[in-house]
């Protein structure tokens, strides 16, 4: 059995372990505070990762695009257009000579510049007619990243991570 004494003893000792355990609101304000100044830091290098991503997603689906229409134009043994919907940067959609119809579109995503040729033919051979190369940027704050997307007579395309 515990006297007086005793419990007064241990009953000080757990106040003080209980103390040891909290944080106070200084210290919480001083954590917050290099929280915030680590994030305003790291914030504006992520604009130029966000810049780069959309480039590249650009120029890979037109890098799809070619490749789906050069392959489209072998399997169906016609000649088979890559054009804009509208404007490059809204969209494109590949169709086929014998008819008017869209075998497939494409939408642009995000904000991105794209300029290119009025349109890329493929032959049945899987030959282009002509040369073409889509020029890409794209912006995110204060930094801008270029993607090139040429297409050779072969009909291979090619995706060069420069302005063309």
């Amino acid at each position: 059995m515990l006297n007086r004494k005793q419990l007064n003893i241990i009953s000080k000792k757990s106040m003080s372990m209980s103390r040891l355990l909290g944080f106070t609101l200084v210290e919480l304000m001083v954590v917050i505070a290099i929280i915030a100044i680590m994030a305003s830091i790291a914030v504006p290098s992520f604009s130029a990762t966000i810049a780069n991503m959309r480039a590249k997603n650009a120029a890979s689906s037109i890098y799809d695009g070619l490749v789906r229409a050069r392959s489209e134009a072998v399997k169906r043994n016609l000649t088979v257009t890559l054009a804009p919907a509208t404007s490059w940067a809204q969209g494109w959609q590949i169709t086929s000579s014998d008819s008017t119809t869209v075998l497939e579109k494409y939408t642009s995503t995000g904000t991105v510049t794209i300029s290119g040729p009025t349109s890329v033919e493929y032959k049945s051979t899987g030959r282009a007619i002509g040369t073409g190369t889509f020029n890409i940027s794209a912006t995110s704050g204060s930094a801008t990243t270029y993607r090139c997307v040429s297409v050779t007579l072969s009909g291979l395309p090619k995706i060069k991570a420069s302005a063309c």
